[in-house]
């Protein structure tokens, strides 16, 4: 149905938005596709949040959409997972990760100049070494988490199936 207002601002944000962010936010409350969109959603949105840089997730993930289906409100919602509180703690995993498994030591003193001043010029003193571990790490740690989060997501997302099928049959 499609409403007439003088507003033609106001006509495209509830014939095309509105009814867009109602169907998003019917699927969070009743999923009505497949759990595997879903997990897959969840997990590409934790692989994002830990291995794409802030700034650039929100690209990717536009990029992504052209090529693959995946619930684009979940996936973005979910990689907030790195934010300006958590995003030292993720990033000092992944280089004791890359450290661990490259079994290369990371420039440690770039990496403290950084933090307290963030420059360019101390983010390219890294080097491809020190890139190299750090992404590394970060893959790795990226890979990890999105499969459990893929796991623990595809199992809620049946039972919110199941028991969302379970209160239409009661009710």
């Amino acid at each position: 149905m499609i409403i007439k207002h003088n507003n033609p601002l106001k006509n495209f944000y509830v014939n095309k938005i509105k009814p867009q962010l109602q169907q998003a936010l019917a699927d969070i409350r009743h999923p009505s596709t497949h759990p595997h969109t879903t997990a897959l959603s969840m997990a590409l949105g934790i692989f994002i949040g830990i291995f794409i840089p802030m700034g650039l997730q929100i690209w990717t993930l536009t990029l992504l959409l052209l090529v693959m289906r995946f619930n684009i409100l979940i996936t973005t919602v979910v990689t907030f997972i790195s934010n300006p509180f958590t995003i030292l703690p993720i990033y000092y995993s992944g280089i004791f990760i890359g450290e661990m498994i490259l079994n290369m030591p990371f420039p440690w003193q770039y990496f403290d100049k950084f933090i307290e001043d963030p420059k360019l010029d101390y983010l390219v003193n890294f080097g491809s070494e020190g890139a190299v571990v750090f992404l590394s790490g970060l893959f790795v740690l990226g890979i990890i988490a999105a499969s459990v989060t893929y796991l623990l997501s595809f199992r809620l997302a049946i039972f919110l199936q199941h028991k969302a099928k379970t209160v239409l049959e009661q009710g």
